[in-house]
């Protein structure tokens, strides 16, 4: 039998949280499994995964979109910046993704799936993850969600993200 990256990582965080042999409890973790398959481990050659994100508040505006995707390569993914109406021409291209970046987006899109904001911020961010007709949203009215700062790091590198930023206040248009 052969086991995803984020199924191995969400199995092991239920056996961790159930352990237990009665049959009820096997029964409902069976149930936790079959919906915790994330949406990039059904990638299919030539598919594409999208991670919209926008942000907005007193002072500040911008949006990010990430891009993954599958080719016969291997998964790859592009980050896309729009800050206050500047938006950089080129995308960051990560080489193939490690399995490592893989599981950080199955952290992310699980704690996404259960994320319930205090709203008790000024800023608003909005999270929508796409592939075909399959999509999840959530909020953060609370300055409280970290997951998509994490994973940006994990897929890109902090380096090249400000880089990328830096780009971003000299483009003008």
């Amino acid at each position: 039998m052969k086991f995803s990256r984020t199924y191995l990582w969400t199995l092991s965080i239920v056996f961790v949280c159930a352990c237990g042999n009665d049959k009820q409890k096997n029964n409902v973790i069976a149930e936790q499994l079959k919906k915790s398959i994330s949406l990039i481990d059904t990638l299919k050659a030539n598919d594409t995964l999208f991670i919209n994100y926008e942000t907005h508040g007193c002072e500040h505006y911008f949006s990010e979109q990430i891009k993954i995707y599958k080719r016969s390569e291997g998964i790859f993914a592009e980050l896309y910046i729009n800050r206050q109406g500047n938006e950089i021409p080129n995308p960051a291209l990560a080489k193939l993704l490690p399995d490592s970046s893989l599981i950080a987006y199955g952290q992310f899109e699980s704690k996404g799936k259960v994320f319930k904001s205090n709203g008790l911020c000024t800023t608003e961010s909005k999270f929508v993850i796409s592939l075909k007709t399959d999509s999840i949203k959530f909020e953060d009215g609370g300055c409280e969600f970290d997951g998509y700062y994490k994973l940006k790091n994990q897929l890109f590198g902090q380096s090249v993200i400000k880089e990328l930023y830096k780009r971003t206040t000299q483009t003008k248009h």
